[in-house]
């Protein structure tokens, strides 16, 4: 199974007209960027060839589509599952 790789760590603030730009890691290879804007997402690929794009409400509207994710329990260096809340 690929193992991705995605790392953000930003301040608090907000999204104006310059969209934060996310790369993404496949298996230790650059993949992409998802550029993230006030008005939509995108993703390109490795040689910035924009490749898809949806607006908030487009890409809200396509993950309820797919119905609900199964989430896995995270689980702490002990091995057992962290409690939350």
């Amino acid at each position: 199974m690929a193992r991705h790789s995605v790392s953000v760590s930003l301040p608090p603030f907000r999204v104006t007209y310059n969209p934060i730009e996310v790369a993404v890691h496949q298996d230790g290879e650059h993949v992409g960027f998802l550029f993230i804007s006030q008005g939509s997402v995108d993703w390109r690929d490795r040689n910035r060839r924009t490749t898809g794009g949806a607006s908030w409400s487009e890409l809200r509207d396509f993950l309820r589509q797919k119905g609900p994710r199964r989430v896995r329990p995270r689980v702490a260096s002990s091995g057992r599952a962290r409690a939350r809340g």
